[in-house]
């Protein structure tokens, strides 16, 4: 019993710690799903390439920064954009997730 006990917890650190992701605040995890877009924001014209995300009540801010970082974005976020959102699309692009988030809280992106 105690083997397994270890072995769970060293397969759940090794998942953890190889998935390079932190989170800072106690907010679920956010998910990101590639679905068809292979390589998003690696190849050449990340503006066509889609995605599909599901964000359950999460942080404006946190989802601009998963999709900038998802793309290779350069993101400046002011300091009074504040809100949360809960948010479930299929085949956008990152413009589209931006247009989504930001309208109805009065901002836009460049």
């Amino acid at each position: 019993m105690k083997i397994l006990k270890i072995a769970v917890v060293a397969l759940g650190f090794a998942v953890f710690a190889g998935s390079g992701y932190s989170q800072e605040s106690s907010d679920p995890a956010p998910a990101v799903d590639m679905g068809e877009a292979e390589g998003a924001g690696v190849t050449g014209d990340r503006d066509s390439e889609t995605l599909s995300v599901d964000f359950p009540d999460a942080e404006i801010r946190t989802i601009l920064r998963n999709i900038a970082d998802l793309f290779e974005l350069n993101l400046v976020i002011p300091e009074t954009l504040e809100g949360r959102a809960s948010l479930k699309l299929r085949d956008v692009t990152w413009k589209q997730v931006f247009d989504v988030l930001l309208t109805p809280v009065g901002y836009t992106y460049v």
